[in-house]
């Protein structure tokens, strides 16, 4: 099912079904969107959609965020076209071995694999890598403002 609601400033569709992905050339441009994919483990053929997003919707205005409980499962090319990452504790030792492999640049794993432990130790807490920034201090995160100093 395709809901949809529009007011002066706000435009909000919520597609319930993967089959419902509007096609990225589909896309208003003069618009500014975010299109959050909430835990989508779908068919080949519909994934194709999404990726298309992660590359070709910035051209249309639009922001992508997709939740997932599983770094593992999400689909490399996603992945790879991800500028930021917000981490949660309670990540399995695959999904954090496989984070840090991809994420740990300019540090040593173990320093990654500390940063992750200490910006998720208390409830409600993560941890943000910025690929946007070459600084290292700027890349890995506690919060939003705790900046790793090396």
């Amino acid at each position: 099912m395709l809901n949809s609601e529009l007011d002066d400033e706000h435009y909000t569709l919520s597609i319930e079904n993967p089959e419902e992905v509007i096609p990225v050339e589909e896309l208003d441009s003069e618009m500014q969107k975010v299109i959050v994919f909430d835990d989508i483990k779908i068919d080949s053929k519909n994934m194709n959609k999404i990726k298309e997003y992660f590359s070709l919707s910035r051209n249309k205005n639009c922001n992508c965020i997709y939740l997932t409980q599983s770094y593992y499962d999400v689909p490399k090319y996603i992945r790879r076209n991800t500028k930021c990452f917000i981490l949660f504790g309670g990540l399995d030792n695959r999904d954090i071995r496989n984070i840090t492999e991809d994420h740990a640049k300019g540090i040593s794993k173990s320093e990654f694999k500390n940063i992750y432990i200490e910006a998720t130790e208390q409830p409600y807490t993560f941890m943000v890598i910025d690929k946007n920034t070459k600084y290292i201090p700027e890349i890995y995160r506690k919060g939003f403002d705790g900046f790793y100093v090396p």
